[in-house]
Order: structure tokens, then C-alpha cells, then sequence
């Protein structure tokens, strides 16, 4: 959040956190970076953002990222 905050396009906080959350989408998906990892960050995020929409935007993405891993069903979609 810190480098971000040096971007002079990422003045509001709650942008930067969005570009985070993006970010971590991304990260997920890459192979160099621990998906476990990546989960704990949304979910902090999603517990602690001074930001309601960031936080509910964290819960979607770990829903997105997590519904369909090994051992879960598929959720119905009709």
C-alpha cells in the first residue's frame, strides 16, 4: 500500500486498495505466489478495511477464488 501511495493517480486510499485486491486476483492465478497466502491478504482486508465496499468486494473474490476447489460442490446455477 505504501509504494502504491506513491503513485500520484492512487491519491485515495480506497483506490489503492482496490488496485491491491486486483493485484492479489492476479497473484492467485500466478504459480510463483502461495494461494493460501494471497487468501489470508483478502481476508484481512476483508475484516479490516475502513472501506464497507472493499470489504464486501474481498468476500466476493474469496467466495470466486474458494467455491469450487477440491472437495467443494459446484453451486447451482438455474
Amino acid at each position: 500500500m505504501k509504494t502504491l501511495a506513491e503513485d500520484t493517480l492512487l491519491r485515495k486510499p480506497q483506490l489503492r486498495e482496490l488496485v491491491m485486491l486486483k493485484g492479489a486476483m492476479e497473484m492467485y492465478h500466478d504459480t510463483a505466489y502461495n494461494q493460501d497466502a494471497v487468501l489470508a491478504l483478502l481476508h484481512q482486508v476483508g475484516e479490516r478495511s475502513i472501506f464497507p465496499d472493499n470489504r464486501q468486494i474481498a468476500g466476493n473474490m474469496i467466495y470466486e477464488l474458494t467455491h469450487l476447489r477440491q472437495g467443494r460442490k459446484r453451486r447451482d446455477l438455474t
